[in-house]
């Protein structure tokens, strides 16, 4: 249980973190009245929280609590200077490393972003890219326009694909979007699934076909193909990530 802390994440050896649970913690101290927790065994990845001072400024920023974490671990002079001019309290972020020691020496994903997004949501697609594109760019603040552009792009076709497809634009059902950063590659990992049906869809027939015969239909996932460095489907079609440089090549 974190009394008293903002919500934690726990993210895998690929970087890819979840929300341990839905609902920020009790203030600090016990009561009688809070539920029973589970407890598992904890392997590999990291284990992210951080003070409500970090989420104070990540809310008045309109960025991703996580991101701001991201950019704080990463240690550069300008996150020293950027708190310094818009904390109130006291700022204290955490990433524990769990990975055993020779799985450390293998991976070097670390997480980003981990959104959860109702299908209601999909009318507020504007909203939404400008809240991943300005923690996107707080994570990484060298970040080249033109390189953010195009994941910006991809993310908004793949969330409205999840949002109106996959979650049928129910409040109900969700979209997951995740981010990592391979810090040996310099790349920036992208993930965006839902609990839909699944497709089967064939890029390369379809892009083709589009192509030849100029078929409206589907032109997002074309774009998402041609700008992204590299895309896979997973989960019968309810799974795409895509991978960019964070350096414009």
């Amino acid at each position: 249980l974190n009394c008293g802390l903002p919500m934690p994440y726990l993210s895998d050896m690929d970087g890819w973190a979840t929300p341990l649970g839905e609902t920020k913690a009790h203030p600090l101290g016990w009561f009688d009245e809070m539920p029973s927790g589970a407890e598992r065994a904890l392997s590999g990845g990291h284990l992210s929280f951080w003070s409500d001072g970090l989420e104070d400024v990540a809310d008045r920023m309109g960025v991703a609590p996580l991101s701001l974490a991201h950019r704080l671990h990463m240690r550069d002079s300008g996150s020293e200077e950027l708190l310094a001019r818009i904390a109130r309290d006291d700022i204290v972020a955490v990433r524990l490393d769990l990975r055993a020691r020779e799985d450390a020496a293998m991976t070097t994903c670390l997480p980003v972003l981990a959104e959860i997004i109702p299908g209601a949501r999909h009318g507020e697609i504007d909203q939404i890219q400008g809240f991943l594109g300005k923690s996107l760019k707080v994570a990484f603040p060298s970040l080249e326009d033109a390189v953010l552009v195009d994941a910006l792009l991809c993310i908004r076709e793949a969330l409205l694909n999840a949002l109106v497809h996959g979650c049928s634009c129910k409040p109900d059902r969700y979209a997951f979007l995740q981010a990592a950063h391979d810090i040996k590659t310099n790349m920036l990992h992208l993930s965006i699934a839902d609990d839909g049906k699944g497709h089967f869809f064939d890029f390369d027939k379809h892009e083709n076909e589009a192509a030849e015969s100029l078929i409206p239909e589907h032109r997002g996932l074309v774009l998402m193909k041609n700008l992204a460095d590299r895309i896979h489907i997973s989960a019968r079609g309810n799974r795409l990530s895509m991978d960019f440089p964070l350096i414009n090549p």
